[in-house]
């Protein structure tokens, strides 16, 4: 696989004015993620004319960044002549309905969102089939409203633009493996320990993540993974995120910490085992300044 030799600089002042118009980064943040924009093109694979697109993901734990990092990644390859599409994990939520009823089945803790089997995967492996072989006009992608916990009824008509080059598909728990069935033994908070004695919705996630790993396997290119300093950046990101938000979901820091205790063990999994399944890890410091 040939990959972009080392871009000039001129996609930096592309992703600069990206950043300035849509995100909330301070300065010398959107300085550094600009200067790192070549690096990251310098690291997709050169789609030659007539190829089909190449599809990478990008994984993260919540409030790391991703979403933004996805944005400008995908603006600043169509604004250079690279045609890129996105889709984001968080659009293909299951209902609160179909959540509730997999609760009622299975094990309380999956009416909750985020998890690996809160998703609807089918959707979503469809839409990246249509991308992958210049399949549709435009996709009906769905909509979630994380304020109300469940899918908008209506839909997002997306344009596409063929050919595509590039299909980027961001989602934080994108890209990794499952679990050995040896680790999910051990509680890893006091959610698990009091919710989950019994280790059955853990053993279901875990599942549920081997099926995506299996899926995405087959048409991901590339797995790309934003890694945070330590657990607390986490909890102390995601709290800055919905204290910026005009009509918060989670209101409390109790709140916060109680939702993000969900994401705890993957997040923590994802953390130990990057190095062996990532082929490029964006490293964030305790300031969320990226570095390669």
């Amino acid at each position: 696989m040939r990959y972009h030799a080392p871009m000039s600089k001129q996609c930096i002042p592309s992703a600069a004015a990206w950043l300035t118009k849509h995100s909330g980064l301070e300065l010398h943040q959107r300085q550094l993620m600009s200067e790192l924009c070549p690096l990251l093109i310098g690291s997709l694979p050169v789609v030659n004319p007539g190829q089909r697109p190449a599809t990478l993901c990008i994984g993260g734990a919540p409030g790391s960044g991703k979403s933004t990092l996805a944005r400008m990644l995908a603006a600043v390859l169509s604004d250079t002549g690279h045609p890129c599409q996105l889709l984001s994990l968080d659009d293909y939520y299951l209902t609160r309905r179909e959540r509730q009823e997999l609760a009622s089945q299975i094990h309380p803790l999956c009416s909750v969102r985020g998890v690996p089997g809160s998703h609807d995967l089918e959707l979503l492996l469809k839409h990246l089939q249509q991308l992958k072989h210049d399949d549709c006009t435009e996709l009906h992608v769905p909509r979630f409203d994380k304020a109300t916990d469940d899918r908008m009824p209506d839909t997002v008509r997306c344009k596409v633009l063929f050919p595509l080059e590039y299909i980027v598909v961001e989602g934080w728990v994108c890209g990794a493996p499952p679990q050995h069935e040896d680790e999910l033994a051990q509680a890893v908070n006091s959610l698990e320990a009091e919710h989950d004695s019994k280790q059955e919705w853990r053993y279901w996630v875990n599942q549920n993540l081997a099926h995506y790993d299996r899926e995405f396997g087959r048409i991901l290119d590339q797995r790309w993974y934003m890694k945070v300093p330590d657990w607390n950046s986490v909890v102390n990101w995601r709290t800055q995120q919905e204290q910026e938000l005009n009509m918060a979901a989670l209101k409390t820091a109790g709140e916060i910490k109680h939702f993000l205790a969900h994401y705890q063990r993957l997040v923590q999994h994802m953390q130990s085992s990057c190095e062996s399944w990532a082929d490029l890890i964006i490293k964030l410091d305790v300031s969320h300044c990226a570095s390669i």
